[in-house]
C-alpha cells in the first residue's frame, strides 16, 4: 500500500494487487458467510468456544451467555439486580416454602411446554452429587421439591433463605 497526499490535504491510498485481492476475497466471504439461507439461523461472534451448553455445568462467561439464550429460567434479574419472573410467578408460602407457577408461554426452543417435572428434574440433577454440578452448593438448602400439577412446583427449604428466588436463574432442561 502507498499513500499520496492531495493538494487539498486529503490522502489517496493505493493498494498493491495482492493486498487488494485478499481484501476483496475476505469481503465476499464475509458477506456470503452471513447469508441466512433458511430464515431460522442466528449467528453471533464469540471470543472463544463455549465449554458447555448445559446450564447445570456452566462456569465460563461464553457458556453462560449462550445458555441464557438457549435455556429459560424461572427467575431473572432486572437492571437494578432485582429478581423478576422469566417463566414463572412465585409465592413465598412460608419462610421455607415457595411455590412457582409456570407461565402459559413457558416453552423450550423446540416449542414444547416447560412443565413442573422439567424444573424438578433439572434441580434434582444439580443436587445429585454424582452429577458434579458446580451449581450444587448454593442449592443445598433445598430439602425437597414437589410437582403439584404440570404448571406448579413447590420447593421446601431446610432453613429460611432470603436469596432463594435469586437461585431460580438456573436454566431449565427437558426432564
Amino acid at each position: 500500500m502507498s499513500v499520496q497526499r492531495l493538494p487539498n490535504g486529503g490522502i489517496v491510498l493505493f493498494w498493491c494487487g495482492a493486498t487488494l485481492k485478499v481484501l476483496l476475497v475476505w469481503l465476499i466471504l464475509s458477506v456470503v458467510g452471513c447469508a441466512d439461507r433458511d430464515g431460522n439461523t442466528f449467528r453471533i461472534g464469540i471470543p472463544r468456544p463455549p465449554v458447555t451448553l448445559d446450564p447445570r455445568f456452566v462456569t465460563d462467561a461464553t457458556s453462560s451467555r449462550l445458555t441464557r439464550l438457549l435455556h429459560r429460567s424461572l427467575v431473572d434479574f432486572d437492571d437494578e439486580a432485582n429478581p423478576h419472573s422469566e417463566i414463572a410467578q412465585w409465592q413465598q408460602l412460608s419462610p421455607v416454602h415457595y411455590r412457582f407457577s409456570l407461565d402459559g408461554d413457558a416453552l423450550f426452543g423446540d416449542g414444547t411446554r416447560v412443565e413442573a417435572s422439567d424444573v424438578v428434574a433439572t434441580y434434582s440433577s444439580v443436587l445429585d452429587p454424582l452429577m458434579g454440578s458446580p451449581h450444587r452448593a448454593p442449592l443445598l438448602n433445598i430439602r425437597g421439591m414437589e410437582v403439584i400439577d404440570a404448571r406448579t412446583v413447590e420447593f421446601y427449604l431446610t432453613k429460611p433463605d432470603f436469596r432463594f428466588t435469586g437461585l431460580g436463574t438456573l436454566g431449565v432442561n427437558k426432564g
